[in-house]
């Protein structure tokens, strides 16, 4: 008996011994646990897994971020490296590295507890800005270390050119932030920011809208992040968050046309009108998906052709009898092609637009119109949501997970929509947790990520209860509710 308890003890301690893995970062996408940054594709990372018996939990460590454990406190780092650690043999790490990243990190880990701003004083590390100004000042003829070339983006080459060509007629600040006023984007940073901006938006085009939450799309200060504004909603007098960021030469994001001069009344009003269906579809409106421009437009025209042929129309003449007719017909038009709801209360809602329009005496084709824009577009609004859909899961740790993320996004615009702020913010954390959780939620760990070992900050008991109902079902009650109340 004494026997088989030890050997289930020692059994047990040695199954839930971390593993310490050395290797290159396969994607962007891991965020640091030491330094709250990404990590780099290609950049040398510290993978440390627990396994907790029904699922094996993963995080990683920048090299020169990771904290020895304290049992190994007697240890030095390269006793640590030899008796505990893996190195990734495919990934051609050299050892003298690895030793030299990892005596680096309590000086990191000191300096970035001391220093909490970015690029503040202590920070010898040179900027993305520093490197293209040097590069431009540099001759053509002298190449560059190869060593620093691998730190470089891919459209560095790019950045510098245009840098040359923005710096020759030597340019005040004012003049600079005309460009980025002409694009609307964010005006905001010092000289060198707003550069970068400009630099970026002639090579790449303007920055626009995001596609999660319709969110303006703005550039961090960092110049290798991209985060959505969130949006306004007027109606509620209150501002929806965002938590979407993506790497800046991410090709998801949405580039559209950069303007070199200040734009015509008719490119503004367009511009306008592109913010307003993003934050529309960002909301779970349809005026994105409504044809009025572009996607979809040929079945909008249809539909209002064929309204025109509803028989007798006279609305500011119609009858009880008479409206119930017109709403049937409207609504045997748009049947499979426009996006209306399920049950009776499409029936309501166009009979609603029939009553308001009944003194102006609209006509069948602006009704339709109006039918159109209220509810959007089949075809448009599915092709919409496919993207979205595929922009949630390429911005997640693992991507299995977006489905649930796109749920409990959309749960949380919901409760904002109906100005429960409280309810939309809890969402939130929680959709932020799940996009950069790493390992896929399934029904058999779904409620773990609410307790013990593998709490996960953001995700509540009753957030993993709805987390283990959508692993199995596809969907949460309450998501289907708040739906059918939209």
């Amino acid at each position: 008996m004494i026997h088989c308890l030890i050997y289930f003890v020692v059994h047990l301690s040695l199954s839930i011994m971390p593993e310490y893995l050395i290797n290159r970062a396969p994607s962007g996408r891991a965020t640091c646990q030491g330094s709250k940054e990404k990590i780099a594709k290609g950049d040398i990372r510290m993978s440390v897994s627990n396994d907790t018996g029904d699922m094996v939990i993963t995080k990683h460590w920048k090299l020169d971020y990771f904290k020895m454990p304290r049992k190994f406190a007697n240890m030095d780092v390269d006793d640590f490296v030899e008796n505990e650690v893996t190195i990734k043999e495919e990934d051609e790490i050299e050892l003298d590295e690895v030793l030299r990243l990892l005596r680096a990190a309590p000086d990191n880990l000191k300096n970035k507890k001391a220093s909490p701003k970015k690029g503040g004083d202590g920070d010898d590390q040179p900027t993305l800005m520093d490197k293209i100004k040097a590069a431009a000042e540099t001759s053509q003829d002298e190449p560059m270390a190869k060593k620093v070339k691998t730190e470089l983006p891919a459209d560095f080459d790019q950045l510098v050119e245009e840098y040359k060509k923005l710096i020759a007629d030597k340019p005040k600040v004012e003049a600079l932030k005309d460009y980025l006023r002409w694009n609307k984007q964010v005006i905001k940073g010092n000289k060198d920011f707003v550069i970068f901006k400009v630099i970026d938006g002639k090579v790449h085009g303007r920055l626009g809208y995001c596609a999660l939450d319709g969110g303006r799309l703005k550039m961090e200060e960092d110049c290798v992040t991209v985060v959505s504004m969130g949006t306004f909603d007027e109606t509620l007098s209150m501002p929806i968050p965002s938590d979407f960021k993506a790497p800046r030469l991410d090709p998801k994001l949405q580039r559209l046309k950069w303007f070199n001069q200040k734009p015509s009344e008719e490119e503004e009003e367009e511009m306008d009108k592109l913010y307003e269906d993003a934050k529309a579809m960002g909301q779970g409106g349809a005026a994105g998906a409504s044809g009025a421009s572009g996607e979809g437009g040929e079945l909008r025209q249809e539909l209002l052709d064929a309204a025109e042929n509803i028989e007798n129309w006279s609305l500011a003449k119609a009858d009880k009898k008479t409206l119930k007719g017109y709403q049937v017909a409207i609504k045997a038009i748009g049947e499979g092609k426009i996006a209306f709801p399920e049950g009776n209360r499409v029936n309501n809602e166009i009979g609603q637009l029939l009553v308001q329009n009944k003194k102006a005496d609209a006509s069948a084709k602006e009704v339709m119109g109006l039918v159109i824009d209220k509810f959007g577009l089949v075809e448009v609004k599915e092709k919409n949501e496919a993207a979205k859909a595929e922009t949630i899961a390429t911005s997640c740790a693992c991507p299995e997970n977006g489905k649930m993320v796109a749920a409990f996004e959309e749960l949380a615009g919901l409760y904002f929509k109906e100005g429960n702020r409280n309810a939309g913010s809890t969402y939130k954390r929680v959709s932020s947790a799940l996009k950069d959780l790493e390992v896929e939620v399934t029904a058999k760990n779904a409620t773990s990520f609410s307790k013990g070992k593998t709490k996960i900050q953001g995700i509540g008991p009753s957030s993993a209860k709805k987390m283990l109902e959508f692993a199995e079902t596809g969907t949460m009650e309450k998501l289907e509710e708040k739906r059918k109340l939209s």
